[in-house]
């Protein structure tokens, strides 16, 4: 356990030295620095006037730590050093022979990569908290998984996602692991929404920004000339889509879950509720409009915890992985039809296999060796 965990710590370690590097270009500069500096200068008002939708973790982990008064280099690393820890403690934790490939493709993410790098360290967390929160609840540890899923909603909002996984996948839904982190998530979020002058930004509606790697690319309207010269493209999302995206993915969430719950009943295999949490983040990448490259790291973090559960190599995260890498960093293009053919000639085809896998009736066979299997195992053998 100690040499896994001090790989994890060495990959991670890594992962933070590589993904902040250039943080004056990412989006931490121009979404998050500008709430800190005003913090610093003009006091708690302008904070909140400033704040970015992801509040919860400006307020609770960015303003502490801006208040320290460094650079913006280290405010952004100590700001990145919980999800980093989060993601050591994921690799160490899962539960398989073939862990070297496993730690690589947590601790030391290229997906995790991409988000630091573009400027987001909420995300590293959020996505990390949240699938060690299904992870817990797999392996029915109610009250970790409820901590860890309320670290990861106050992290970022999408990580709502992971709550339904995470109920069903215990002996019965826990209501904790739900009450928890939407409570949180409430107290939080609404006391910003009323400190904020003019209300805090949610993230409900998608925006203007419209990337070619989502479904909705081919309604994409002609921006403006100044839109454009700002570097967004020259397609821009038509003013009726805008609202409609995110609501509709937390909504395809709830029948996608209770269907996978209802249809397998009591011959599912708990670890499958990782993969239908991967399939409901495939699905957010898919249906947002704004999808980029670390969107994806909650599908490969648990499409990892997935196959190594079921004592697999975890071959289908790291094809996800280099799939993400190839679609996104070594030949991005934001213009034309052939970026959204290259993204959906891997991601439905993933989709259509989770969703098999998730909603077609076990045989007879596999009923028996999964109640065999049940018998033998023993959850006290876990590490998470």
């Amino acid at each position: 356990m100690r040499i896994r965990l001090l790989a994890a710590l060495g990959c991670a370690a890594i992962l933070l030295a590589l993904g902040s590097r250039h943080v004056f270009w990412g989006d931490y500069l121009n979404e998050a620095w500008s709430a800190y500096f005003g913090l610093r200068t003009d006091g708690w008002s302008t904070f909140t006037r400033l704040m970015p939708a992801y509040s919860s973790f400006t307020t609770l982990i960015g303003a502490p730590t801006a208040l320290l008064g460094l650079s913006m280099e280290w405010t952004f690393r100590l700001q990145a050093i919980p999800g980093v820890l989060v993601l050591a403690g994921l690799a160490t934790a899962l539960h398989t022979d073939e862990r070297k490939l496993s730690i690589l493709l947590v601790a030391a993410s290229p997906v995790a990569y991409l988000a630091l790098d573009a400027g987001h360290p909420e995300d590293v967390l959020a996505a990390a908290a949240a699938t060690a929160g299904v992870l817990a609840a797999v392996r029915e540890r109610a009250t970790l998984a409820a901590i860890l899923l309320t670290v990861a909603v106050l992290s970022k909002q999408t990580a709502v996602l992971a709550l339904l996984p995470a109920a069903l996948a215990l002996p019965r839904p826990k209501l904790r692991v739900l009450a928890a982190p939407v409570l949180a998530a409430l107290a939080v979020y609404g006391a910003l929404q009323l400190l904020r002058p003019g209300g805090a930004h949610t993230g409900l509606a998608a925006g203007s920004y419209f990337h070619p790697w989502q479904v909705w690319w081919p309604l994409g309207v002609p921006a403006s000339a100044e839109w454009a010269a700002q570097g967004h493209g020259d397609i821009t999302s038509p003013a009726w889509l805008a609202p409609l995206p995110h609501p509709l993915i937390v909504a395809l969430a709830l029948p996608l879950s209770f269907a996978w719950w209802k249809r397998q009943g009591e011959t599912r295999r708990r670890e499958d509720a990782l993969a239908l949490f991967a399939l409901l983040a495939l699905e957010r990448c898919l249906l947002d409009p704004w999808n980029l490259g670390y969107y994806h790291l909650p599908l490969v973090l648990a499409l990892v915890a997935w196959e190594t559960e079921r004592r697999r190599v975890p071959v289908i995260a790291l094809a996800t992985t280099a799939a993400i890498w190839l679609t996104f960093k070594t030949f991005e293009l934001r213009t034309g039809i052939a970026p959204m053919l290259m993204y959906l000639a891997w991601t439905l085809p993933l989709a259509a296999m989770l969703v098999r896998l998730l909603f077609a009736l076990a045989s007879a066979t596999e009923c028996a060796g999964l109640n065999n299997g049940a018998r033998r195992s023993s959850p006290s053998t876990s590490t998470i």
